[in-house]
């Protein structure tokens, strides 16, 4: 187990936000990048502004440098975005658990996390986007050779043996 961060925007109708409805709100998973965490959003966008006068429900969470993935030698973060925090989320909040209400998405890290996610658990989410996403987990292997890129060691304790992207 590790203690982990997550931020969230939650509905509230109020004077500056009146057309914000009764729950269960519809929900946003919204991933970090690489070098941010679970504040990026907050600090370096409107997300704030954006959903204001909505229904909508933010959850940013903070996984480190993991790719969102149960990793080989870390911690099992795929699982921690999938079941684990949606299911304490929607026990907590009133969140819609329908996949109609549910998206997901992210930058570059967070856009593979993203995908990852709804491509492999279809029923789960009815929206995804990558923005900017690390896609092509095999050039950045092979790039890992770069002193200016992230060690090697860092990526095969998430994915593995770099052996079994090639070819």
């Amino acid at each position: 187990k590790v203690d982990t961060a997550v931020q969230m925007i939650v509905p509230q109708k109020c004077e500056r936000s009146p057309n914000v409805g009764l729950p269960p709100y519809k929900v946003l998973y919204l991933l970090h990048g690489l070098k941010q965490n679970e504040t990026s959003y907050l600090r370096n966008s409107c997300i704030e502004r954006y959903v204001q006068d909505t229904n909508l429900v933010v959850v940013m969470p903070s996984v480190g440098r993991s790719f969102y993935t149960d990793q080989k030698k870390g911690y099992p973060y795929f699982t921690y975005l999938t079941e684990e925090l949606p299911h304490l989320l929607a026990t907590l909040f009133s969140i819609s658990t329908k996949r109609e209400d549910t998206a997901i998405a992210g930058l570059s890290m967070g856009g593979y996390g993203a995908l990852k996610a709804a491509l492999t658990n279809p029923w789960q989410y009815g929206y995804a986007a990558s923005m900017s996403g690390a896609l092509d987990l095999v050039s950045l292997a092979n790039r890992m050779q770069d002193e200016k890129l992230p060690f090697p060691a860092e990526f095969e304790n998430t994915f593995g043996s770099l052996a079994c992207l090639e070819g």
